[in-house]
């Protein structure tokens, strides 16, 4: 029973110990400053366009798109151009994009105001219906 209560005190003090040079290793000196980062006033992300949106539609690719060409090397453009075209991943992910851009386009349509317009002529000879035998003509129009 000793034997038992020796261990159990031993494993304490082992706990103990631990948790206070644990402790000890956090704490900082009495000198010790923060270092400064300097925060720009304000995000210099994507800039507002005039109607408000945040992006824009341009013809040209990023130039952060393409951040490899600035090293010059024609190796890495070419690999980086082939594995472009041969990713599979990407042109499934492209496809996608074009499909849900058209579905997008397909589902605002239906918001737009939309112009019907129906005409016919019809032309009927029915003998005996009028008294002097001709053809009698129908017409429908309609929007």
């Amino acid at each position: 029973m000793q034997a038992s209560k020796d261990r159990c005190s031993v494993a304490i003090l082992i706990a103990a110990g631990l948790t206070l040079s644990l402790a000890g290793g956090c704490m900082v000196g009495p000198e010790y400053h923060p270092p400064q980062t300097p925060a720009p006033a304000a995000w210099a992300g994507v800039a507002r366009t005039p109607d408000g949106k945040t992006t824009v539609a341009t013809a040209q690719s990023a130039r952060l798109a393409q951040w490899w060409r600035q090293f010059n090397d024609p190796m890495l453009n070419e690999l980086i151009d082939e594995g472009i075209g041969a990713n599979l991943d990407l042109k499934l992910a492209e496809a996608r994009l074009r499909q849900a851009r058209a579905v997008s386009g397909i589902a605002r349509g239906g918001l737009w105001p939309s112009v019907t317009a129906t005409g016919g002529y019809e032309r009927q000879h029915i003998a005996g219906v009028t008294p002097d035998n001709k053809s009698v003509g129908f017409y429908q129009s309609g929007l």
